[in-house]
Protein backbone atom coordinates (compact mmCIF):
# COMPACT_ATOMS: atom_id res chain seq x y z
CA UNK A 1 0.00 0.00 0.00
CA UNK A 2 3.12 2.49 0.70
CA UNK A 3 4.05 1.29 -2.28
CA UNK A 4 1.47 3.14 -4.71
CA UNK A 5 1.35 5.83 -2.75
CA UNK A 6 5.19 7.10 -3.38
CA UNK A 7 4.96 5.51 -7.00
CA UNK A 8 1.26 8.01 -7.20
CA UNK A 9 3.44 11.00 -5.40
CA UNK A 10 6.11 10.55 -8.13
CA UNK A 11 3.45 10.17 -11.02
CA UNK A 12 1.95 13.81 -9.94
CA UNK A 13 5.06 15.45 -9.65
CA UNK A 14 6.36 14.23 -13.09
CA UNK A 15 3.04 15.03 -14.84
CA UNK A 16 3.19 18.68 -12.85
CA UNK A 17 6.49 19.06 -13.89
CA UNK A 18 5.64 18.32 -17.35
CA UNK A 19 2.35 20.67 -17.72
CA UNK A 20 4.86 23.26 -15.96
CA UNK A 21 7.68 22.82 -19.19
CA UNK A 22 5.12 22.69 -21.84
CA UNK A 23 3.71 26.11 -20.00
CA UNK A 24 6.98 27.81 -20.38
CA UNK A 25 7.65 26.46 -23.69
CA UNK A 26 4.93 27.97 -25.33
CA UNK A 27 5.53 31.43 -23.85
CA UNK A 28 9.77 32.36 -25.00
CA UNK A 29 11.22 35.29 -25.34
CA UNK A 30 11.22 34.86 -28.82
CA UNK A 31 7.15 35.45 -29.29
CA UNK A 32 7.95 38.67 -27.08
CA UNK A 33 8.51 42.30 -28.18
CA UNK A 34 12.01 44.27 -27.65
CA UNK A 35 10.58 47.06 -26.68
CA UNK A 36 12.79 50.54 -26.25
CA UNK A 37 13.09 54.26 -27.17
CA UNK A 38 14.08 57.68 -25.74
CA UNK A 39 12.21 59.80 -23.16
CA UNK A 40 12.67 63.41 -23.75
CA UNK A 41 11.21 65.95 -21.36
CA UNK A 42 10.53 69.66 -23.04
CA UNK A 43 13.34 68.35 -26.01
CA UNK A 44 16.04 67.34 -23.29
CA UNK A 45 17.18 63.66 -22.57
CA UNK A 46 14.94 62.57 -19.11
CA UNK A 47 17.60 60.23 -17.11
CA UNK A 48 16.45 58.19 -14.34
CA UNK A 49 12.51 58.39 -14.96
CA UNK A 50 10.57 55.32 -14.50
CA UNK A 51 8.09 53.62 -17.19
CA UNK A 52 5.44 51.42 -15.98
CA UNK A 53 3.57 49.46 -19.05
CA UNK A 54 -0.06 48.87 -17.95
CA UNK A 55 -1.94 45.78 -20.30
CA UNK A 56 -4.74 46.96 -21.94
CA UNK A 57 -5.28 43.13 -22.61
CA UNK A 58 -4.81 41.11 -19.66
CA UNK A 59 -1.52 40.23 -19.67
CA UNK A 60 1.31 41.19 -17.70
CA UNK A 61 2.21 44.77 -17.37
CA UNK A 62 6.03 46.04 -17.43
CA UNK A 63 8.63 48.00 -16.41
CA UNK A 64 11.67 50.70 -17.18
CA UNK A 65 13.89 52.93 -16.17
CA UNK A 66 15.94 55.95 -18.33
CA UNK A 67 19.52 56.00 -18.03
CA UNK A 68 21.43 59.23 -18.27
CA UNK A 69 20.27 59.98 -22.07
CA UNK A 70 17.02 59.22 -21.55
CA UNK A 71 17.33 55.49 -23.44
CA UNK A 72 15.11 52.56 -21.76
CA UNK A 73 14.34 48.80 -22.57
CA UNK A 74 11.36 47.91 -20.93
CA UNK A 75 10.97 44.01 -18.99
CA UNK A 76 8.21 42.24 -18.12
CA UNK A 77 7.52 42.44 -14.63
CA UNK A 78 7.57 38.67 -13.65
CA UNK A 79 10.32 37.65 -14.96
CA UNK A 80 12.79 40.33 -16.27
CA UNK A 81 11.66 39.54 -19.98
CA UNK A 82 10.95 41.08 -23.26
CA UNK A 83 7.01 42.39 -23.11
CA UNK A 84 3.97 40.56 -24.14
CA UNK A 85 2.97 41.37 -27.42
CA UNK A 86 0.05 43.77 -27.11
CA UNK A 87 -1.37 47.31 -26.31
CA UNK A 88 0.08 49.12 -22.82
CA UNK A 89 -1.09 52.62 -21.36
CA UNK A 90 2.61 54.33 -20.19
CA UNK A 91 2.98 55.75 -17.47
CA UNK A 92 5.89 58.41 -16.46
CA UNK A 93 5.79 58.69 -12.96
CA UNK A 94 8.57 60.32 -11.61
CA UNK A 95 12.66 59.66 -10.70
CA UNK A 96 14.01 55.84 -9.88
CA UNK A 97 15.58 58.00 -7.01
CA UNK A 98 12.68 57.54 -5.05
CA UNK A 99 13.57 53.70 -5.96
CA UNK A 100 14.21 51.71 -2.58
CA UNK A 101 16.25 48.61 -2.66
CA UNK A 102 13.60 46.10 -3.10
CA UNK A 103 12.33 48.20 -6.29
CA UNK A 104 9.55 49.96 -4.96
CA UNK A 105 8.93 53.60 -4.71
CA UNK A 106 9.40 55.13 -1.61
CA UNK A 107 6.64 57.77 -0.81
CA UNK A 108 6.39 60.16 -3.05
CA UNK A 109 4.53 63.78 -1.82
CA UNK A 110 2.87 65.29 -4.82
CA UNK A 111 5.67 68.12 -5.51
CA UNK A 112 8.29 65.22 -5.90
CA UNK A 113 6.72 64.55 -9.44
CA UNK A 114 8.93 65.91 -12.58
CA UNK A 115 6.24 65.04 -15.08
CA UNK A 116 3.01 66.76 -15.10
CA UNK A 117 -0.24 64.84 -14.55
CA UNK A 118 -0.91 63.73 -17.91
CA UNK A 119 1.80 61.35 -18.11
CA UNK A 120 1.30 59.29 -15.23
CA UNK A 121 -0.95 57.03 -13.15
CA UNK A 122 -4.55 56.24 -14.70
CA UNK A 123 -4.26 59.72 -15.88
CA UNK A 124 -2.05 59.17 -18.98
CA UNK A 125 -3.01 59.04 -22.36
CA UNK A 126 0.52 57.35 -23.54
CA UNK A 127 -0.14 54.21 -25.43
CA UNK A 128 2.17 51.62 -26.68
CA UNK A 129 1.66 48.55 -29.24
CA UNK A 130 4.41 46.27 -29.02
CA UNK A 131 4.77 43.98 -31.89
CA UNK A 132 6.83 40.74 -31.72
CA UNK A 133 10.45 41.15 -32.25
CA UNK A 134 11.58 45.00 -32.04
CA UNK A 135 9.65 47.90 -31.47
CA UNK A 136 10.82 51.51 -30.99
CA UNK A 137 9.12 53.76 -29.18
CA UNK A 138 9.99 57.58 -28.51
CA UNK A 139 8.35 59.87 -25.65
CA UNK A 140 8.92 63.60 -26.27
CA UNK A 141 6.89 65.31 -23.03
CA UNK A 142 6.10 68.51 -22.35
CA UNK A 143 5.93 70.72 -19.86
CA UNK A 144 2.34 72.35 -20.80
Amino acid sequence: MECNRVIGSRAAVLLLASIACVTLAGCSSGDNSHVSGVVTFDGNPAPKSVLTFVSLDRGPGGTAITDENGRYEAQMSLNNDWLAPGNYRVEIQGRADHLKADGLMSEIKPGDLSFPKKYHGKNSELRLTAEPGSTTVNFDLTSN
